[in-house]
């Protein structure tokens, strides 16, 4: 299935520059664990719908208890790490201030759907202005700058930075 992920730009109230637009998502709903288990048996009618239920409802019992019996989890989506928020005034926890919460990063298998995506960028009159693979453009414009660093410069004496010349100019009087 071709991922592709719509968004629309639109204009900064604030600036005017080079940079005035911003994207958001145009989100398709939303859909819960049932949901996402539904997609599934569509996919693969093999599936036992109560099976699937009970074996996530176990799975995500056991990385809670993971998780905040101080491992960081790694369940290939994303990973999940115990963390303490706040600050510590006199060494006592404040209940006002003190947290204990979960920090999640994305995961190998999340990154792979994020390089497989593209993106569907339409204007403020939803005209399409193009379909783009931001992982793909992104390695494009890495490799471009790698190749950058291997041309051989024009002479050899160092480019002092304007900002140089005039501090230079300042303290020596030259």
């Amino acid at each position: 299935m071709e991922k592709i992920l719509k968004a629309k730009l639109y204009k900064k109230q604030l600036l005017s520059d080079a940079f005035d637009y911003n994207a958001q998502v145009i989100f398709e709903g939303e859909i819960d664990i049932e949901g996402v288990v539904e997609e599934l048996i569509k996919d693969n009618n093999d599936l036992n719908r109560e099976s699937i239920l009970d074996i996530i409802s176990k799975f995500n019992q056991k990385t809670a208890d993971m998780i905040f019996t101080g491992h960081t989890v790694n369940t290939g989506l994303v990973t999940i790490n115990p963390a303490i928020k706040g600050p510590f005034n006199e060494k006592k926890w404040n209940p006002l201030f003190d947290r204990l919460e979960a920090t999640i990063t994305q995961g190998p298998d999340l990154e792979k759907a994020i390089s497989e995506t593209n993106v569907e960028l339409n204007d403020e009159n939803n005209e399409l202005l193009g379909l783009f693979n931001p992982e793909e453009e992104r390695k494009i414009m890495n490799a471009s700058k790698n190749l950058s660093k291997y041309q051989i410069p024009y002479h050899n004496t160092p480019v002092e930075p304007a900002c140089g010349i005039a501090f230079r100019r300042w303290l020596c009087g030259s």
